[in-house]
């Protein structure tokens, strides 16, 4: 169980926090990545102050949002379902901050965002715990093993074997051997993400699976 700020330090923990940060303007200037890992740092920070007994969550997407619209860095929160975000709260709170920062360095990238919320439309049509299952787009150099669930011209879904459950990768077709199809199993090491023209959501698919998923 996760430890939040004790009531009584917030107000002085606040300060810090805000302070680091210089309430926001430490955040500005900074390419993407660099915005990315600090982003990720004040996140995490705001989430171990935890002040409100309900709305924590929803209002550190609000505030990192607009300081990442001022800072020229979108942050697209809709896209981390329910799940990604609890399992990367929950590794930030043990001193993991690469859950966060992989989060937003996907969340500030549009053509991840655009593979990601069509990958997401097809599962909240299909599948009815999607929010409460881990969906990542894949890593450059990163090897995933499992279950093409469908795909369609630029990007795929799959469902990745993992213990204790398994999770959804969406990464780019040309990834993909050839000939496969949904339903098959497959082994692939993601070698790109490339920027292309929007398309739609997957036609073919089997069940993504069932069940939370801690993710990568």
């Amino acid at each position: 169980m996760t430890t939040f700020t004790d009531p009584a330090m917030i107000p002085g923990m606040a300060r810090v926090v805000f302070n680091t940060v210089g309430e926001g303007r430490a955040l500005m200037n900074l390419d993407r990545e660099a915005f990315a890992g600090r982003a990720a740092e004040f996140l995490n920070d705001l989430n171990m102050i935890h002040p409100f007994i309900e709305g924590n969550g929803r209002s550190q997407r609000l505030l990192l949002a607009a300081i990442g619209e001022a800072a020229g860095h979108a942050i697209a929160f809709e896209v981390a379902t329910r799940e990604r975000m609890v399992a990367t709260s929950v590794a930030g709170a043990n001193g993991d901050l690469g859950g966060f920062t992989r989060l937003i360095e996907e969340a500030t990238d549009p053509r991840r965002v655009r593979a990601m919320t069509i990958g997401l439309g097809f599962l909240r049509k299909k599948f009815p715990a999607w929010n409460d299952t881990y969906v990542a787009t894949t890593t450059v150099g990163q090897t995933y093993n499992g279950t093409l669930v469908g795909q369609n011209k630029s990007d795929f879904m799959m469902r990745v074997s993992k213990k204790p459950a398994d999770w959804i990768a969406i990464g780019d077709t040309a990834d993909l051997p050839p000939g496969v199809s949904s339903g098959q199993q497959l082994t692939i090491t993601a070698s790109r993400f490339a920027t292309g023209p929007l398309s739609p959501a997957p036609t073919e698919a089997t069940s993504p699976g069932s069940g939370p998923s801690p993710g990568p």
